[in-house]
């Protein structure tokens, strides 16, 4: 089974794989994300099936991992670019919110290699940086004072960290993580 969708699912805050994997009957299961793909021989034979459409994966088996850093980097750019807007330290933001959700992969069983590889820090920067980042633009629109509400309805396409803050926030809650600039950031959505 190889599911293609990023973020957490509600109402829970469920990562993609995990609720899939609770739902259907596979041999395995893999997460397709933005930079990498994932478990043993459905690794080897979907990155070889890929390569060969011209498209290049890093691979691990720490999907759980995999999935968070991909929450962190879309709510560590809304956190950045709101913060920035209003004069703060974006870094400090971005940064202060990627801990925190590495913290959580950690209690899961997460890998902290997974943060530092392309899924996790190279995919926060590129999203950060890019000026059509649907998730650093909802932070600027955030930052700049317009209400949560209208924010996707201004940028015309989904910014996935918008439903996935508030989940994250659950997900800290249920495994007794502290995290206050996520918690802080769910206020203000």
């Amino acid at each position: 089974m190889l599911v293609v969708s990023k973020g957490l699912v509600p109402p829970l805050g469920t990562t993609p794989s995990a609720w899939v994997s609770e739902r259907v009957r596979a041999r395995a299961a893999a997460w397709l994300g933005p930079r990498e793909a994932l478990d043993s021989d459905l690794r080897r034979q979907l990155a070889e099936v890929l390569y060969h459409g011209d498209l290049r994966v890093e691979a691990t088996g720490d999907m759980l991992g995999a999935e968070l850093a991909a929450c962190a980097k879309n709510a560590a750019a809304l956190a950045s670019a709101a913060a920035a807007s209003r004069g703060a330290n974006g870094g400090s933001a971005a940064g202060r919110v990627f801990h925190e959700i590495h913290r959580l992969a950690l209690a899961g069983g997460g890998r902290s290699e997974t943060f530092a590889r392309l899924a996790g820090a190279g995919d926060l920067v590129a999203t950060a940086v890019a000026e059509g980042s649907r998730n650093r633009r909802a932070g600027e629109l955030l930052g700049s004072g317009v209400p949560p509400p209208h924010l996707e309805g201004i940028l015309g396409q989904t910014a996935e960290s918008l439903a996935t803050v508030p989940l994250l926030d659950l997900a800290f809650e249920r495994e007794g993580i502290d995290a206050p600039v996520t918690g802080g950031l769910r206020e203000v959505l």
